[in-house]
């Protein structure tokens, strides 16, 4: 809901509700597991989460856990606090703006890139436009029925299927790509 994760709040909650700190640390990280599990569902299901990587992640994640929460019950209750806030604090010092995406170069190339297909796309339409300013439709319509209707919905046909292939490639790009 806040996007910062949700044992910031929530570990700082239950401790204010009188649990001791294991209990609360350990509530706060388990509760993380719904949530990862359904994000890694509906993440495999889209085909954009990249297997290899994700198994070492979480693989990883799994035996620092055991290992960690071992020596965690080891460990007294406000050293456990103290090394979450210091976590967070490092987090927080290490976090950093994304860079941006594009140089001025990048999107004048971009932009000129654009004008020039628009410029390509004008010059289809006028010689389309053209082709339909020699005919008389109605003329065509009266002497053959159903002829414009089949040819239209054909060519009707052929730009949806355009689009969806155009959609899709533009959703393609949209979608991060993380290699393996």
């Amino acid at each position: 809901m806040l996007g910062i994760g949700g044992g910031l709040i929530f570990a700082p909650v239950l401790l204010w509700l009188n649990l001791p700190p294991h209990q609360a640390l350990a509530t706060s990280s388990f509760a993380i597991v719904p949530t990862a599990l359904a994000g890694t569902i509906v993440h495999l299901q889209s085909g954009s989460l990249p297997t290899r990587s994700a198994l070492a992640i979480g693989l990883a994640g799994f035996g620092s856990a055991l290992v960690f929460g071992g020596l965690g019950g080891l460990a007294a209750g406000w050293m456990l606090l103290a090394m979450q806030t210091a976590v967070y604090v490092l987090l927080a010092f290490t976090i950093k703006e994304a860079p941006k995406a594009e140089t001025n170069e990048d999107a004048e190339t971009a932009e000129t890139e654009e004008k020039v297909e628009d410029a390509e796309i004008e010059q289809e339409k006028a010689q389309y436009l053209a082709i339909f300013a020699k005919h008389n439709l109605n003329s065509l319509a009266v002497a053959k029925p159903g002829l414009i209707e089949t040819r239209f919905n054909k060519a009707s046909e052929a730009v949806f299927e355009g689009l969806e292939d155009d959609t899709q490639q533009i959703f393609e790009l949209d979608t991060p790509v993380i290699p393996d």
